[in-house]
């Protein structure tokens, strides 16, 4: 999608949860506010300034890489080259892969919600799951969009879970008729 089209998606996204009865309705692209710590991933990204226009190495998009999906950038902070980057762990750049709990995560890059300025030549900015940096791309262009919200969208119990659950409730109600009965006879 082109940057219009993909905040407008993202804001009309309607996610309905049937465990719990809750229809998520704040979704949005990723920021490029700063998250947790400062943090420098890789060389391109450590080497830019941030502030209130620029995105640098602080993004959501960068923090869901490096962080919570664990992924590596394609240079240390220090410009040398690694083998082992990307949403693949090898290098490879084509493709989609299923990343921690992100399932068919594309390679290649997602736009974020920063508007574009005009000293960017009204350019967004993109992350690419490729590689691990940011990029000013032309507003027209198509990218990935990614929606977030803030907040937590709880995973649905494994049904592993549930029956583990109903295995322990069985055993306690044993348990109980077992001592009740024991109690009758004593």
């Amino acid at each position: 999608m082109a940057w219009g089209e993909a905040k407008t998606w993202a804001s009309n996204l309607l996610f309905h949860d049937s465990v719990r009865a809750v229809v998520y309705d704040d979704w949005r692209l990723a920021r490029n506010s700063p998250e947790g710590d400062p943090f420098h991933y890789g060389w391109w990204s450590a080497s830019q300034p941030t502030g209130s226009n620029l995105l640098g190495p602080h993004s959501e998009l960068s923090h869901m890489y490096y962080e919570n999906l664990g992924l590596i950038g394609y240079d240390t902070t220090y410009g040398a080259w690694r083998n082992d980057f990307g949403i693949f762990g090898n290098g490879s750049n084509v493709g989609q892969n299923n990343v921690g709990l992100i399932l068919n995560l594309q390679s290649g890059e997602y736009l974020s919600d920063a508007e574009p300025q005009p000293y960017t030549d009204n350019r967004p900015w993109t992350f690419n799951t490729n590689n691990g940096d940011h990029y000013l791309r032309l507003w027209y262009d198509p990218y990935y969009a990614w929606a977030v919200r803030d907040g937590d969208v709880a995973a649905i119990p494994e049904p592993e879970t549930y029956a583990m659950m109903l295995v322990g409730l069985m055993i306690v109600g044993a348990e109980v008729r077992r001592r009740r009965g024991w109690d009758k006879r004593g």
